[in-house]
């Protein structure tokens, strides 16, 4: 008697069906331990399950409502389900993505697996049901992912590998690519800023060259202040948004601000006070390239479509060069200012302006102004050869990163 007592206990034991949702030991498999009375499992049904999964995805960003629902009017009574990350339809190692949440409404258990909360839901009850609902939420990286489930209509009756894929809204660092080209515009006006008043000193060097150097610097830096806005409204709206880049344009701008002020402040007939206010707008501009450099090498690095790694990627090699050429472009503008004035201050100091040498070092001056000219106008083409090329790169990037 004793002994049939034993083996009613132990058929009940091995019967036990989890009925509170608890499955041990099967995240990875999703195989229910559900056994005859000799100890053999039960298989799983072979045939097509009567269940589906419904994931309901809301905006780019927001939790998934997964519905787990019977096609037909069979019921089911326990369910398992995970999130899983898979790559061109295969799944990576059994790995769980995202984090699940119960419903007041829908009575559910939240599983842990592999030490992370959350990542399986099962049922809370073996109550027969048609429905169930629960909450996921996604994990902040763009993936493929398939949601498997395992449905329970009876202890002998069960489906495994109940698939659903789903891919992710993919929300790439939609870098602002048109801002950061406005900003390149505006590294290559700061450029012609600079290199449009030394062409004109160093051509004709007199009051009409004063006049178009004024002339040249207002235009360039009330287009900067133009390219700048925009480029700041593009990176505003972006998403999401870039905050880094906001700030240094921001910058960019107050430093525009004081340079255009530098270039309208009156100085009348006072060379020496024009002297040095022309290189206090040399100074602000280098300044100003120097964080346009930085918006833009920020904006270069966070585009990772167009290289397997910052390194590598042919863009950044080539703004790292036009970054080179803009402050040898800086190096050659100080100097020949400097230059050039010490000249003017010895013509003054040294010959009338009726004598011989006086004359022959013009001619010598007017040939050499022509060829500072042409090195300055081969500098400025130079800068405007990288801006197109690195433009059309960002432009390619773009459509690389939306196909």
């Amino acid at each position: 008697m004793g002994l049939w007592i034993l083996i009613g206990l132990n058929i009940i034991t091995k019967v036990s069906g989890y009925s509170n949702g608890i499955f041990p030991m099967v995240c990875e498999s999703m195989f229910p331990d559900h056994k005859t009375a000799s100890a053999s499992p039960f298989l799983p049904q072979n045939t097509t399950a009567p269940f589906d999964i419904i994931p309901e995805p809301g905006n780019e960003g927001d939790n998934i409502t997964v519905f787990l629902k019977s096609t037909s009017l069979t019921p089911f009574r326990g369910f398992m389900l995970e999130a899983r990350e898979t790559i061109n339809g295969n799944e990576i190692g059994n790995l769980t993505v995202g984090r699940f949440t119960t419903l007041e409404s829908f009575p559910a258990r939240l599983l842990t697996c592999k030490d992370s909360a959350g990542a399986a839901v099962s049922q809370r009850n073996n109550q027969m049901k048609t429905m169930s609902q629960v909450i996921w939420t996604p994990p902040s990286k763009p993936v493929a992912i398939t949601f498997r489930a395992t449905f329970i209509e009876t202890f002998e009756t069960f489906w495994i590998n109940v698939e659903k894929n789903l891919v992710l809204p993919i929300t790439p660092v939609r870098l602002p690519s048109t801002g950061i080209a406005m900003t390149l515009l505006d590294m290559f006006l700061v450029v012609l800023n600079m290199g449009l008043p030394n062409i004109f000193d160093s051509v004709r060097p007199g009051p009409l060259s004063r006049c178009l150097s004024k002339v040249s610097r207002i235009c360039c830096t009330l287009l900067c202040t133009a390219v700048e806005i925009a480029a700041l409204v593009l990176f505003v709206v972006s998403h999401p948004i870039q905050v880094l880049l906001v700030a240094l344009v921001c910058v960019v701008m107050v430093i525009n601000f004081i340079q255009l002020v530098v270039v309208f402040l009156p100085f009348g007939a006072n060379n020496e006070l024009k002297e040095i206010r022309g290189h206090a707008v040399n100074g602000c501009s280098v300044v100003h390239l120097m964080f346009t450099i930085g918006v833009i090498f920020v904006g270069i690095v966070k585009i990772v479509v167009c290289g397997k790694n910052g390194a590598d990627s042919w863009l950044l090699l080539t703004m790292i060069t036009f970054t080179v050429w803009a402050f040898l472009f800086v190096i050659w503008v100080f100097v020949t200012n400097t230059q050039r004035n010490a000249i003017l201050g010895r013509r003054k100091i040294e010959s009338p302006e009726n004598s011989q040498s006086w004359r022959e070092e013009s001619k010598e001056k007017n040939l050499c102004g022509w060829i500072l000219a042409a090195v300055s106008i081969i500098f400025i083409v130079g800068s405007l050869c990288f801006t197109v090329a690195i433009i059309v790169g960002l432009v390619g990037c773009q459509k690389e990163a939306g196909a």
